[in-house]
């Protein structure tokens, strides 16, 4: 009878060893999933900035070419180099998420990451985009961003 209970109890510990490992494994995927859509969703924000800083400069080159004084057109100058310092910085984190995107595989995970990333769309418009349902793409959202951590850590 003992025998029989160290047996139950030695399949009892491998069974929550299995699911401890099974639930590890899980978790690091849904870290690494959060780090590839933190990373990815940058961009729309970068987009953002980025047309601000271009705002900016543009406006600050008419300024300068409005002044009179010869000193407000030297500051205008730098804070221009600056801005355009700025602008540059934010144009290449942008390039490094397209290039990500771009190193995707399959295609069709590249598409999804293109209309969701970088064109901003909602689910269900990738749907349409997709011939898919909206209930499949949410499905697909955690393989593709997988495939995208992949690429981000090579």
């Amino acid at each position: 009878m003992r025998g029989a209970r160290v047996s139950y109890q030695t399949w009892q510990d491998r069974r929550t060893m299995n699911e401890k490992r099974a639930a590890d494994k899980l978790a690091a995927e849904r870290r690494e999933a959060n780090v590839a859509k933190d990373f990815l969703s940058r961009a729309f924000y970068l987009d953002q900035r980025i047309r601000a800083k271009r705002q900016q400069i543009h406006e600050i080159q008419c300024l300068a070419g409005d002044s009179v004084c010869e000193g407000n057109n030297e500051s205008a100058l730098g804070l221009i180099d600056e801005y355009a310092e700025q602008l540059n910085e934010l144009i290449r984190v942008k390039k490094e998420i397209t290039d990500v995107i771009a190193r995707v595989e399959p295609c069709n995970y590249k598409l999804f990451l293109e209309l969701r990333y970088e064109h901003f769309m909602m689910f269900k418009h990738i749907a349409a985009e997709m011939n898919s349902t909206e209930d499949y793409i949410k499905q697909m959202h955690r393989k593709v961003l997988a495939a995208a951590y992949a690429v981000m850590a090579t």
